[in-house]
């Protein structure tokens, strides 16, 4: 009989020498190559379903005959991706692919090039909306994800055109989001993912297979191997195209503030304890925020109801606003909160801002204002009296009566005005005659309610 010891030695013995039989013959998968394998096959998932809703952008360009050398134009081709939206044939795209481009093909996977439309683009941005005149019936739009829920840290997939052949596929994460030095006013989505050259206007998408932006630079650095794609975020591209199919271009809320984060050390100055929120740091003089009465130092808690957790999503926030609509922004200020009432204003592409609303009728849609020193410096005035329009209405009498903003008004149906309220008594008829001055010589322009 073998003693209790000795039986102890012998199973762990055993089992040790299988132990050893095991890690020589077929070692256990450890459970990171496991995930990193399901993540690669996820990748390719992604990449096969995606395939047929991106397509390869041809735009064909040509140079004046200037520049193209003696008297024949220079023509070349510059190539990138697009991204199929919408059953209809939409496609997005950036704006710098196709930009001045006398034509314009696509192509589908699998198929020929065909023409597309060019329907209209968005500088700050950079994206551009084309359209198939005829779509084929088996069209694949792509899904388009909810780009404010993206995490960081997230595993995405860029999706592009690569040196004018074809369709690559590469993966990263979603390095950060925020504003982006030159690449326009907007937030964009940073990542590591390797978009090639060709690849603007392709596809940044998530694990589920939904586009959750639309590539349009790449950046590196002399000073690091490492570069990074910028890509537009689908929700300000959604918006950046129902824009340009019902206005043409375009139209971003603006309400003239210029907003910081909120680090430990301005919390504890200012006294306020919360974590979220944009801190003002500046109001520009007449915009909609200061009519409302917001002050720097304020700290913006809330949009319409909705809670602003930094400065990035305030900003998306206030580009999302239809210029002319009412809302409310919740306030800190100095250990209380209240809330400011404005009426956003519209910011175009040339970075032009609009009135807050269309002004009061009795001024012609005109915004006026007393000569001041700051305006005379502005529009190089040589006048000490009038009032100066600042901006004008699209559409309104004043600009279908040929003002300009830096126009100075001296009269109104023959009487000299000093101030904004005289120019609707001395106007009450629907026809009337104004007296301007401009660049230094002083023309009569009719204007009609």
């Amino acid at each position: 009989m073998v003693p209790l010891r000795s039986w102890t030695t012998l199973v762990f013995l055993a089992a040790a020498t299988a132990g050893m039989a095991a890690d020589t013959a077929a070692p256990a998968t450890p459970w990171a190559d496991v995930a990193a394998l399901r993540v690669s096959k996820a990748v390719a998932k992604v990449a096969r379903d995606l395939f047929p809703s991106v397509v390869i952008v041809q735009a064909h360009k040509s140079t004046p005959p200037a520049m193209g050398g003696g008297n024949q134009e220079l023509r070349y081709e510059s190539f990138g991706t697009g991204v199929v939206v919408d059953k209809s044939g939409l496609i997005l795209t950036s704006r710098h692919v196709v930009d001045k481009a006398a034509r314009i093909e696509v192509t589908l996977q699998g198929q020929a090039p065909v023409a597309a439309h060019f329907i209209g683009s968005d500088a700050a941005s950079d994206l551009a909306l084309l359209k198939l005149p005829d779509p084929p019936a088996n069209l694949r739009p792509a899904r388009l994800g909810d780009s404010d829920s993206a995490e960081i840290g997230e595993t995405l997939v860029a999706i592009g055109a690569a040196y004018e052949f074809s369709l690559t596929v590469s993966s990263g994460l979603l390095s950060g989001r925020g504003k982006v030095p030159g690449l326009g006013p907007g937030e964009f989505l940073l990542t590591d993912a390797g978009i090639h050259p060709g690849g603007s206007g392709g596809a940044l998408v998530n694990l589920y297979g939904e586009v959750i932006g639309i590539s349009v630079a790449l950046r590196s650095h002399a000073l690091s191997p490492a570069a990074f794609g910028f890509a537009v975020p689908i929700n300000s591209a959604r918006r950046v195209m129902e824009d340009l199919l019902t206005e043409g271009r375009a139209a971003r809320g603006y309400v003239g503030l210029f907003l910081q984060p909120l680090d430990e050390n301005l919390r504890a100055h200012l006294g306020y304890k919360g974590l979220d929120g944009a801190l003002v740091s500046k109001v520009l003089e007449g915009s909609p925020a200061a009519l409302a009465g917001i002050l720097p130092k304020d700290i913006v808690l809330a949009l319409e109801g909705q809670r602003v957790s930094g400065v990035s999503q305030l900003r998306e926030l206030i580009a999302g606003l239809d210029p002319g609509r009412s809302v409310k922004l919740q306030l800190w200020r100095a250990g209380a909160e209240l809330v400011a009432e404005l009426v956003a204003a519209r910011r175009d592409e040339e970075g032009v801002y609009w009135p807050p609303y269309p002004p009061r009728a009795e001024n012609f849609g005109m915004r006026l204002d007393t000569v001041n020193p700051e305006l005379v410096q502005k529009y190089r005035l040589a006048v000490e009296r009038g009032l100066v329009v600042t901006a004008i209405a699209p559409g309104s009498a004043a600009e279908l009566g040929g003002l300009k903003e830096g126009d100075v008004i001296l009269e109104v149906n023959d009487v000299p005005v000093t101030s904004i309220q005289e120019v609707a008594k001395l106007s009450p008829g629907p026809r009337n005659l104004l007296l301007i001055l401009r660049g230094g010589a002083e023309l009569y322009r009719a204007v009609s309610r």
